[in-house]
């Protein structure tokens, strides 16, 4: 049995702007499926949006992890956060920028983190190498 991830849905109290950010960090554009739900699609990954008003948002927010295998691209990411805040005239929440990682948080307070794919731990299975990693908890 194969069992794939089909789609993610992020709480929002303002779908365009999240879909605006999103769309400016990772280059991508809104798609819309064949039930005419938009989506922002991030390398295969399919994100839904749910919009609701600031009391009922879901606290904790959700938390997701997404790799690289270029430690530049943390560094180009960083500065795609820096402007689409600086373009939009809207107070830029701390980004952190380390050399295995880049942490932020979207407009509606999401946690991102970006790791560098060389951070990864190996493990040895069955012959393959598999590369472990924080999955998207939501």
């Amino acid at each position: 049995m194969e069992i794939t991830l089909s789609r993610i849905y992020l709480q929002t109290t303002n779908k365009a702007t999240l879909i605006s950010f999103l769309t400016s960090v990772f280059d991508t554009e809104v798609s819309i499926d064949i039930l005419g739900q938009e989506f922002v699609n991030v390398n295969g990954i399919h994100l839904y949006f749910l919009e609701c008003d600031s009391k009922t948002l879901r606290i904790p927010f959700s938390t997701f992890t997404f790799s690289v295998d270029d430690a530049e691209l943390l560094g180009d990411l960083k500065n795609k956060i820096e402007f689409y805040y600086y373009r939009e005239l809207m107070h830029c929440p701390e980004i952190v920028l380390g050399p295995q990682s880049l942490e932020f948080r979207d407009p509606d307070d999401n946690f991102w983190k970006i790791e560098f794919l060389d951070c990864f731990t190996q493990v040895e299975s069955a012959g393959q190498n598999l590369q472990v990693s924080s999955s998207v908890r939501i």
